[in-house]
Parts: structure tokens; C-alpha cells; sequence
């Protein structure tokens, strides 16, 4: 063959070349086809370096060696590599670099599967890092089409987030379609939680919702027995502080709707403050006739206490308003009274009734309706006062034939007949000591009457019974006028 023969073949062998290089966007149909191309390539190339003998027989000038070995090596070289490359990303097969000084630097990579580690040599580097400049672009973003994970981490810690943009998260999870969680967090063991919220100067967890009824934060127990929402509190501070300014701070639903304990002493169970201008402590709104608003027990000592510093204000106030009840009831039991009353500086019981209707301001009912005792010296067991321009201090109204309106008796006289002696009754008024109101017919009684009955007829007549039976003796008093 001679030289034209042989120019002509390598020059043709470089154009071919190139035109494989060209079609690299296609070699993902034509890859086995190219690779078997590849290799009788390189045996050629291997076989004219080894010559330095044209093939017509005559020595090539060293110059001109050169020119032909560097041009096929610079096409076939460049073809070569190009079609290994292009055989590796296209081929589902793996790329590998195992120096520490390899990198690969492209503006796109597409691959099956990419593996990542970390080379020992490498010291603290990341085994993968991205990085961006976008505001709206992630560094590395994985997307799973099916129902995967988007991105897996695994490791002392699966995944670890850091943000230091004031404002920002340092993982941010978002649902994108009608019904998923942002963020769902599995743990293991007792004291292990689902999602542990920890900050050095601030909120722990912070929970949000803009959807009216629904809460920031839902904790929920979904075995046989357990706590939706547990809070552990230090010092001072309360497990739980609900706050809202325009409704209520904490609301229980539940067979008891607010449970509260303490195992401190002098401390309160359930403890509740109002510190505005204006309002309750505790409201309780029970229901059916046999509960009451407010229920307390106490096997040691009172089921309910209560205190006020206010001057002119009560302890325990009760108020019915509907159309007919008590304010307060007090059930006492054996020889203690229903009600209690003490002040050891003023009344122990004070009643007040309407002044419009004709009803008590104190109203006692039993064998004794009214019992009242004093153990002070010049002091009435029972006392009666009368505050307007006109009335009674004290009425008794009795009933049968043997039953009078008023008995005053007193057990420390004489003893005379088996009755009671010394003052039974004593009475002192500024027009006079007793008054009897004149019956309306003039002479002494008739029908049967007792012994000791005074009388007096329409006249103003008096006349005292000596003798009880029926008819009764009657003697009439003599008086001279003066």
C-alpha cells in the first residue's frame, strides 16, 4: 500500500472518530456497538506506535512520526474517553473514584443510583454536600414518586437539620396534599419520646393552627390506658399554663373533667386565681337536683373553706336565682347543727329577711324552733330587737290549750308547786312595765280555766283565778283610783 493509500485510511479513521463522539447523545441504544469499536481502535493505535516504518516500506522523518502519532491520539483518545464516560453514566452499571484527590464536576448528573462514602483520608468532610444560593431551592433535594421516603437518613442521628437564619427552622416538614402530617416523629422506649422540642432560651415545642375549633397542639393516647398530655413543671411554675385572652386558659372534657392533686401540705389540689378587676376564683356548674356546683369532701376535716380579707365581705356566699330556693343549706348529723355560725367578736349568725314580705329574717323550725344559749353573765340566751319606728322585739305565737305564746322560766329560783321560781319573765318598758290588752265584753271569764290566770273584762276590770276547774274561782282585784 502506498502513502496516499496510507494517509488516506488514517485521516478517514480520525473523521469516523469524531463522528462517534458526535453521537455520544445516542449511545445509550448503540453502547456494546461502540465499546467493541473502542477496542479495535486502540489495538491499531498500539500497533502504529510501535513502527517506525511507513507500510510501502520507506523511513518516516521524525517530524513527521510525530504529526501522525499525536493526531490519531488526540482523536482517539478523546473519543475513547468520551465513550467511557458516556457507557458509565448511561449504562446502569456503577462509577467509582477511589482517590482522594478524584472529583467530578458537571452541571447535571443522571444516574440509576448513586453511592456516596466518606474516604478515611478525607477527615471531618461530608460523604455528600450541596450547596446553593437559591432562596427557593433546597441544597439537596430527594423526591420519591412512589410511597418512599424522599430522603433517608441513617445514623447516630438519621437526620440532622441546622438553620442559623433568625426566623427560620432548622427542619421543615410540609404536607403538600388533603390529608398528612408535616412532620411525624417514631420513639422507642419509655423514656424515649416521638419528638423531643428543646431550647436553651425559649419554647420546647411551639404548636399552631388557624383553623377555627382545632388546637395548636394534640396530644393523644391511643393505647388502654395513658395520658394525652403530660407537663412537668419546676419551681414555681405550673406542668401546664393555658392562657386565652378572650375565653378560657384550660378546658377538661372527660368523665372528670379536671382532675388536680397535690402531695404537698397546706398546698391546694386545684388552685385557681382571678387577677383582674373583677371575677371568680372558681366557677362550678353542676346538674340534676341531688349535685351541686361545688362538691367538696374531706374525711379529716372541712369539705369546703372559705375566706375573704375584704372588710364587709362574706367567706361563703350562696345565692339562689330562680324563683324559689335557699342560698345555702348546711345537713349536720347527730348532735351538730346544720349551720355553724362563729365570730368571737360579733354575731355568729345573722339572718336578713325581705322587709316588704311578712316573712323572718331568721326562721328556725324543729321540736324547738329557735333554741338560743349565752354563757356570758347579764346576757340573753335569745335576743330580740326591733330597729324601726314601730314593732315587736320579740312575738310568740303558741297554740293548743296548754301551749302559750310566750314561757320564760327560770330553773335557779325557790322551787314552788314543782314550777320554775325566781323571774320567770321580767319587763321593763318607758310607758310601762306590762300591758293587758282589755277583753271586749265586762266580767269575769267563764268556761273552764287554771289556777293563777289573770284576767282583765272591757271595763278594766282584774280578776285573778284562785281556783282552776269549769266553772273556775275568779277573784277581782281591787283597785282605788287615784
Amino acid at each position: 500500500m502506498g502513502a496516499e493509500d496510507n494517509g488516506l485510511t488514517l485521516e478517514r479513521l480520525a473523521q469516523k472518530l469524531e463522528t462517534q463522539a458526535q453521537k455520544l447523545e445516542t449511545l445509550e441504544r448503540d453502547n456494546e456497538r461502540m465499546r467493541s469499536e473502542n477496542a479495535e481502535l486502540r489495538h491499531k493505535v498500539a500497533t502504529l506506535e510501535g513502527s517506525d516504518t511507513r507500510r510501502d516500506g520507506e523511513s518516516t522523518s521524525e517530524f513527521e512520526g510525530l504529526v501522525s502519532r499525536r493526531s490519531l491520539l488526540s482523536k482517539a483518545g478523546a473519543a475513547a474517553v468520551a465513550a467511557v464516560a458516556a457507557a458509565t453514566l448511561l449504562n446502569p452499571r456503577e462509577a467509582k473514584a477511589h482517590d482522594t484527590n478524584d472529583n467530578v464536576e458537571a452541571n447535571y448528573v443522571y444516574a440509576h443510583g448513586v453511592f456516596v462514602t466518606n474516604h478515611p483520608e478525607h477527615g471531618d468532610y461530608y460523604a455528600l454536600y450541596g450547596v446553593t444560593t437559591a432562596d427557593n431551592h433546597s441544597a439537596v433535594h430527594g423526591e420519591n414518586l412512589g410511597s418512599g421516603a424522599g430522603v433517608r437518613g441513617l445514623g447516630g442521628t438519621g437526620v440532622w437539620g441546622s438553620s442559623s437564619k433568625t426566623g427560620y427552622s432548622g427542619v421543615y416538614g410540609q404536607h403538600t396534599g388533603s390529608l398528612g402530617y408535616g412532620i411525624v416523629g417514631d420513639g422507642k422506649g419509655e423514656a424515649g419520646a416521638g419528638v423531643l422540642g428543646r431550647n436553651d432560651n425559649g419554647t420546647g415545642v411551639w404548636g399552631q393552627s388557624s383553623k377555627t375549633g382545632y388546637s395548636g397542639l394534640t396530644g393523644e393516647h391511643t393505647g388502654t390506658s395513658g395520658y394525652g398530655v403530660i407537663g412537668l413543671g419546676k419551681g414555681p411554675s405550673a406542668g401546664v399554663l393555658g392562657r386565652n385572652p378572650n375565653a378560657t386558659g384550660v378546658r377538661g372534657e372527660g368523665v372528670i373533667g379536671v382532675w388536680g392533686k397535690s402531695t404537698t401540705a397546706g398546698q391546694a389540689g386545684v388552685y385557681a386565681e382571678h387577677t383582674s378587676t373583677n371575677g371568680p376564683g372558681v366557677v362550678a356548674d353542676g346538674k340534676g337536683s341531688s349535685h351541686a356546683g361545688v362538691l367538696g369532701r374531706n374525711q379529716d376535716g372541712a369539705g369546703v373553706w372559705g375566706r375573704s380579707a375584704a372588710t364587709g365581705y362574706e367567706g361563703v356566699y350562696g345565692q339562689h336565682t330562680g324563683s324559689s330556693g335557699y342560698g345555702v343549706v348546711g345537713d349536720g348529723t347527730g348532735g351538730s347543727a346544720g349551720v355553724l355560725g362563729r365570730n368571737s367578736s360579733g354575731e355568729g349568725v345573722r339572718g336578713e329577711g325581705s322587709t316588704q314580705a311578712e316573712v323572718a329574717g331568721v326562721r328556725g323550725l324543729g321540736k324547738t324552733g329557735m333554741w338560743g344559749s349565752s354563757a356570758t353573765t347579764g346576757y340573753s340566751g335569745v335576743y330580740g330587737e326591733h330597729t324601726g319606728t314601730a314593732g315587736y322585739g320579740v312575738v310568740g305565737d303558741g297554740k293548743g290549750s296548754t301551749g302559750a305564746g310566750v314561757i320564760g322560766r327560770n330553773p335557779n329560783g325557790n322551787g314552788v308547786e314543782g314550777r320554775d321560781s325566781r323571774y320567770g319573765g321580767m319587763f321593763a318598758g318607758s310607758r310601762a312595765q306590762v300591758m293587758l290588752e282589755p277583753k271586749t265584753t265586762a266580767g269575769k271569764p267563764t268556761g273552764a280555766h287554771a289556777k293563777g290566770e289573770i284576767y282583765m273584762d272591757s271595763a278594766g276590770t282584774l280578776f285573778v283565778c284562785t281556783v282552776g276547774g269549769n266553772p273556775a274561782t275568779w277573784k277581782r282585784v281591787q283597785t282605788v283610783a287615784t
